[in-house]
């Protein structure tokens, strides 16, 4: 299915950043009630851009296929569409300056919706500040784990020592992952309370992060299916150093760290998911 790409073509004359945006709203909401008078309007000799509206916080315009039913329509050929909205009018939408961004500074979200020859919905693509928000966190979280691997290379090159590669923190205290090279290649999982007084390292080698992550992540899924319990116990893990018994409460989980070589113990709060990330990335090295 071939389907030209609509850009939000509503060319207000006004600078969204010098005036009122309860102003600049309701100039864009009267645009938008006077071009879908004008609807709907052929896109080509298979679909129609049938309406555009706004309801609540969302800029709809609905596209219409006016020769085939929801059935006839294929994943991939959804997929297509997607991906082609999201890498240009997608883009747009979430730089400033742009036309396709106007919506997003005045605090709308804009909708396309893809209708059969039926009038059955059978796709929708939503763009939002959220969406820009994960875009840019997810391009940032690209940039850091090269940035990662850049310093555990130039470390193995230049001598030892240690890279942090996250850290965690929580009101009590923190998690700190970090790769090290200074006695042999190893990932550490290192816990420290509130004012680091007490601290306990679980040092890894290659092996041991595959069963340490493994465990860590079936501990959070189980302390998430007993959202009731206040206390169970969900394992134990000893690593070199020091251990950690895993703890479900009120279906989270933490981690009570203890040290095999001093009094030193730590409670605290585990983001199964972000440290597996971490060690994932220590891993390829060790």
């Amino acid at each position: 299915m071939k389907t030209k790409l609509f850009s939000l073509l509503l060319l207000l004359a006004f600078n969204v950043i010098s005036q009122d945006k309860e102003v600049l709203l309701a100039q864009y909401k009267a645009e938008v009630l006077k071009q879908a008078s004008a609807y709907p309007i052929n896109i080509d000799e298979r679909n129609i851009l049938r309406n555009i509206y706004i309801k609540g916080n969302t800029h709809t315009l609905e596209v219409q296929v006016i020769d085939r039913f929801q059935a006839d329509i294929r994943a991939e050929e959804k997929g297509n569409i997607e991906k082609q909205l999201r890498n240009t009018l997608g883009v747009l939408y979430c730089k400033d300056g742009t036309n396709e961004s106007i919506p997003r500074t005045l605090g709308l979200n804009v909708e396309y919706k893809y209708l059969d020859k039926d009038l059955k919905l059978f796709h929708s693509i939503v763009f939002s500040q959220d969406n820009c928000d994960h875009a840019t966190a997810t391009a940032k979280k690209i940039e850091e784990e090269v940035r990662t691997e850049l310093q555990i290379k130039e470390l193995n090159l230049a001598g030892t020592g240690q890279v942090t590669v996250c850290r965690d923190s929580r009101y009590n205290g923190s998690i700190t992952v970090f790769y090290t090279n200074e006695i042999e290649k190893r990932a550490v999982v290192y816990a420290a309370d509130e004012y680091v007084v007490n601290t306990v390292a679980l040092s890894l080698n290659k092996i041991q992060i595959t069963q340490f992550s493994e465990q860590l992540l079936s501990a959070e899924i189980k302390a998430k299916e007993s959202p009731n319990l206040e206390y169970i116990n969900l394992g134990e893990y000893k690593a070199q150093i020091g251990s950690v018994i895993f703890l479900g409460q009120k279906g989270f989980l933490r981690g009570y760290f203890k040290s095999n070589t001093s009094v030193d113990s730590v409670i605290l709060s585990i983001d199964a998911k972000k440290i597996n990330h971490c060690l994932d990335q220590i891993e390829p090295f060790l």
